[in-house]
């Protein structure tokens, strides 16, 4: 399930999410803050770099919670299969084996 955050970035898989993180920064005087998303793999997202601090906790806490709120809804949306779609036939392994059998002369 993707995840859409700010600025136009996404998350994949938002249960590879370690950490979402503020770095704040300074370039010729001037302050500024670094918002980050560590995922699973120790790489890491930029998602926004913002002037204060408070804005930077705001935009980290939207970021967490659109995160969070995923997490718990991609488990349920998964199981919601109608299990008579489920049993309909969409080429099983035993279909590509008959293949398999055919085509063994290469």
């Amino acid at each position: 399930m993707i995840v859409l955050l700010p600025e136009g970035r996404a998350v994949c898989n938002a249960d590879m999410t370690k950490l979402v993180k503020i770095v704040p920064t300074e370039v010729q005087g001037k302050k500024s803050y670094i918002i980050l998303v560590k995922l699973d793999d120790d790489a890491e997202l930029m998602i926004k770099t913002v002037e204060n601090h408070d804005e930077a906790l705001a935009l980290a806490d939207d970021v967490t919670n659109r995160l969070n709120d995923e997490e718990g809804e991609g488990d349920d949306d998964d199981v919601s299969v109608d299990e008579s779609d489920a049993n309909e036939d969409t080429g099983t392994n035993e279909d590509w084996n008959d293949d398999d059998d055919e085509s063994s002369s290469w």
